[in-house]
C-alpha cells in the first residue's frame, strides 16, 4: 500500500518542485526515492528490527516535508508498530533466509533478531491488547470532537457527507436518493451516526462482552469496507482493514509448525515487559496531554495533538468537521489554451479528477489545502493562497508538458450544499463565483506563472 501511494506522489513532484538545478530533479522527488527504497526494503523483509520503527520516523517525515501528512500517515505508523513488537519479518522475508544461514551472516542476524525477539502466544495477546487501546483512545477523542459538532449531534453527518462531490465517490447516487427519498437518507445518515458513536466511545468495555465484541469487530469491518468503497480517504480503510485483520483474525495452524527454528529468538520476558509497560505508559501521556477534554468547540477546533506521538502512531483525529463538510461547496476549476476540457484537478460538479484522486500531494497537498482554506469571494484574490496553489497546478502542468507558454483560465463556483435547510435542487445548484486566468512561460528553472 506504501508503494501504491508513494509511486503517484513522487510521479507529480517529479514535477509540481522545482528543480535542484536544470538537468536535476527538485529535492523532494530525492528524498522520495530514498523514502521509496526504504519501503521496498521492509516490503521485502530485510533487517526488519531496524529498518521497520525508521520507516516509522522516515515515511512521517517525508509526508511532513511535503505537506501530504494525513491520518493515514500516523496509521501506518500504529500498524508498523504492531508489526515491529509482533515480531515481523522472521518469516516470509530475506531475514528469514539470513536467519538459517551458517557462519557470521546468520550469527548477527540472529542476534538482530534476538534483541527485539519474537513474542510468545502470551506476550502476542498482550500486544494485541496494547494496539488495540491505541486504536480505542484515538477513537474516544475523535468522539470528543464529535460532541461538539452540530451535524454529528443532529445525526445529519452522513446525509452531508454522501451527497458531497468531493469527499464521496458515489455522490451523484445519493443526491438522487436524497431527492427521491429523503426519509431514506435521513434514516442511513442518523443510524450510521449513532452506531458510529457507541463503537468510538464503547469499544474497550464491548470487547469484554460476546455480543459487545461482535458489534465491535462487525461494524469497524463494515465501516472500513464502506469508507474504501464509497468515501475518498486515501491509503487510511485499507490500512484499517489490515489492523482489524491483524487484531481479529485467527488463521489456522499448519499440520507442522515451522516454529521450532523461532525458538532461539524467543522474546526474553524482561524484554516484553518493557515494551508492554513503556507502550502503556506512553499511551497513557497520550490520553492525559492530548485528549480534548474541554467542552468549549471554540477550543476544540483549535486542539492540535503533538505531533512527536504521530511518529509512534498515536493522533487524535479531527475529521468530517464542519469545516470539512464545507469542502464541497466550493471549487475551481482549470482550463488550458483554450480547451472545453478541464484539467484532471476538479469537475464541473466539485468532484475529483485523476490527479487529485491518484495523488496525495494534489489532495492533501494542495486541492484540500484550497478548499479548507476558503473564506469567501476575498479567498479569490491574486495575492491570496488561494490562487498561488493554482499556479502550482498550472506550473506542474506547464512543467510536465515541456511547453514554452501554457495559457490557463479559472472558473470558480459555488453550491450550498452542506446547507440542510435548503431543497436539494438548491443546495446543489451551481452558480459561477468568478473567473481568472493567468500564463507560464519557461522551462526548468526558468519556469514563471503569474
Amino acid at each position: 500500500m506504501c508503494i501504491a501511494r508513494t509511486v503517484p506522489i513522487l510521479w507529480a513532484s517529479y514535477y509540481y518542485f522545482q528543480p535542484i538545478r536544470d538537468g536535476l530533479p527538485p529535492e523532494a522527488f530525492i528524498d522520495g526515492l530514498w523514502t521509496l527504497a526504504l519501503v521496498v526494503t521492509v516490503t521485502l523483509g530485510f533487517a526488519t528490527p531496524v529498518t521497520m520503527p525508521y520507516l516509522m520516523y522516515a515515511y512521517t517525515e517525508f509526508d511532513v516535508s511535503l505537506g501530504t501528512v494525513t491520518l493515514g500517515t500516523t496509521f501506518l505508523c500504529l500498524l508498523l508498530g504492531l508489526f515491529f513488537l509482533t515480531g515481523a519479518g522472521a518469516q516470509l522475508s530475506i531475514d528469514a533466509w539470513f536467519l538459517r544461514a551458517r557462519g557470521p551472516i546468520g550469527a548477527i542476524w540472529r542476534f538482530l533478531y534476538s534483541i527485539v525477539g519474537v513474542p510468545s502466544a502470551r506476550q502476542l495477546r498482550l500486544v494485541f491488547l496494547l494496539s488495540f487501546a491505541a486504536y480505542a483512545t484515538m477513537n474516544f477523542g475523535a468522539l470528543l470532537f464529535h460532541l461538539s459538532d452540530d451535524a454529528w449531534l443532529s445525526g445529519d453527518l452522513l446525509r452531508i457527507v454522501f451527497t458531497s462531490s468531493y469527499l464521496c465517490r458515489s455522490w451523484n447516487m445519493f443526491r438522487q436518493l436524497e431527492s427521491f427519498a429523503p426519509w431514506a437518507i435521513g434514516a442511513l445518515s442518523f443510524t450510521g451516526s449513532l452506531g458510529q458513536v457507541a463503537f468510538q466511545g464503547l469499544m474497550v468495555p464491548l470487547l469484554w462482552t460476546r455480543w459487545g465484541a461482535r458489534f465491535v469487530v462487525a461494524w469497524g469491518s463494515v465501516f472500513f469496507a464502506l469508507s474504501l468503497g464509497l468515501l475518498q480517504l486515501s491509503y487510511l480503510p485499507v490500512l484499517e482493514i489490515l489492523f482489524w485483520i491483524a487484531l481479529f483474525h485467527r488463521p489456522r495452524p499448519p499440520a507442522e509448525p515451522s516454529t521450532a527454528g523461532m525458538r532461539s529468538l524467543e522474546r526474553n520476558a524482561w524484554v516484553a515487559r518493557i515494551m508492554i509497560v513503556g507502550g502503556f505508559a506512553v499511551l497513557t501521556v497520550f490520553a492525559a496531554t492530548n485528549l480534548p477534554y474541554t467542552p468549549d468547540p471554540t477550543a476544540l477546533s483549535a486542539h492540535v495533538s503533538n505531533p512527536m506521538f504521530r511518529r509512534v502512531g498515536l493522533e487524535i483525529p479531527y475529521v468530517f468537521n464542519r469545516q470539512d463538510l464545507r469542502m464541497g461547496d466550493h471549487w475551481a476549476v482549470i482550463y488550458r489554451d483554450g480547451s472545453s476540457e478541464p484539467l484532471p484537478y476538479h469537475g464541473l460538479q466539485g468532484e475529483r479528477l485523476s490527479w487529485v484522486q491518484w495523488s496525495d500531494l494534489f489532495y492533501f497537498g494542495n486541492s484540500l489545502r484550497w478548499r479548507r482554506s476558503f473564506r469567501g469571494p476575498g479567498y479569490l484574490a491574486r495575492d491570496q493562497d488561494g490562487f498561488k496553489y493554482l499556479l502550482d497546478v498550472g506550473r506542474f502542468d506547464h512543467r510536465r508538458r515541456a511547453a514554452e507558454r501554457s495559457v490557463y483560465r479559472i472558473e470558480y463556483y459555488a453550491t450550498s450544499g452542506s446547507n440542510l435547510n435548503s431543497p436539494p435542487e438548491l443546495r446543489f445548484a451551481r452558480r459561477l463565483l468568478a473567473t481568472d486566468s493567468f500564463v507560464c512561460t519557461g522551462r526548468e528553472l526558468s519556469v514563471t506563472c503569474e
